[in-house]
């Protein structure tokens, strides 16, 4: 197997190019969902968003050893940063997982009060904001963790493609990792294009509804004590945020989980449907 310390696994609609940006400590797995893929690009026609990521994954693990994998939407760009400066930041605290920093509408809508303070604090010189909710549009895992988080929940994706982006957040919880979002590195979702929003037109949009099996299999996976857990209406619940000394401080006394379990799990509503 080749080594190599950064993987990007990237699902576009069309083949990408990433040759310029490769190099001995970086490479790229493209799936193509779109069209037909070209060289290197893997096929994800016909698949569910979940599925083409771990049809990426499944290629990474049979040919490569790596320190830090991360999945990225095609039609993400750089506002700010690079992805050199993406790594220097992953690669100097080391940390399980991170995402960048979104700052899109959609990213806005739904968290305009934590993206502003995320602003504030980047003015202060923070590098980092710790939080407990992403949209996963880029995120990376390290490797001693990865496999605590892999493969994507597609189980549920008949109902819809974001169950397994919920699962994830609220896996990251029931373990005490927070997301550290990279301050220095802003991206952009400018497209938000069709191919990962489906979702089974009986039931509705996923933000205004979790499904009842769904949560079902959060709590009898994971052995949530209903009884001592927060349960809230809001959507999808309400986001956690720590600054840096907070969390790393959290961290280094080891009392990160103990922290997660004072909060809400986001198992919300399950107690109407008992």
């Amino acid at each position: 197997m080749k080594k190599i310390k950064h993987i990007y696994l990237i699902q576009s609609e069309k083949n990408l190019d990433f040759i310029n940006e490769e190099n001995n400590s970086r490479v790229f797995i493209n799936a193509v969902w779109g069209e037909s893929p070209k060289g290197k690009s893997l096929d994800a026609r016909n698949l569910t968003m979940p599925e083409g990521r771990n049809l990426m994954f499944e290629y990474v693990t049979r040919n490569y050893e790596f320190d830090y994998l991360t999945f990225k939407d095609g039609d993400i760009s750089f506002v700010k940063g690079s992805y050199d400066v993406y790594e220097k930041i992953v690669e100097k605290y080391k940390l399980p997982l991170y995402h960048s920093f979104d700052i899109s509408d959609h990213a806005k809508g739904y968290m305009h009060k934590e993206i502003d303070y995320c602003f504030e604090r980047h003015k202060k010189k923070d590098k980092l904001i710790f939080m407990d909710w992403i949209d996963t549009c880029f995120c990376t895992f390290r490797k001693d963790i990865i496999n605590d988080y892999m493969p994507w929940l597609t189980k549920f994706d008949y109902h819809n493609w974001w169950y397994s982006c919920f699962y994830l957040n609220i896996l990251g919880r029931i373990k005490g990792h927070m997301w550290a979002i990279v301050l220095d590195v802003q991206t952009d979702n400018h497209q938000h294009r069709e191919y990962p929003k489906k979702y089974n037109r009986e039931v509705g949009d996923i933000h205004h509804l979790i499904s009842r099996d769904f949560l079902k299999y959060i709590i009898s996976k994971n052995g949530i004590n209903v009884n001592n857990t927060t349960l809230n209406k809001k959507f999808p619940w309400p986001i956690y945020m720590f600054t840096e000394n907070k969390y790393l401080k959290e961290l280094k006394n080891n009392n990160h989980i103990k922290m997660f379990r004072k909060l809400n799990t986001g198992v919300a509503r399950y107690n109407e449907w008992k």
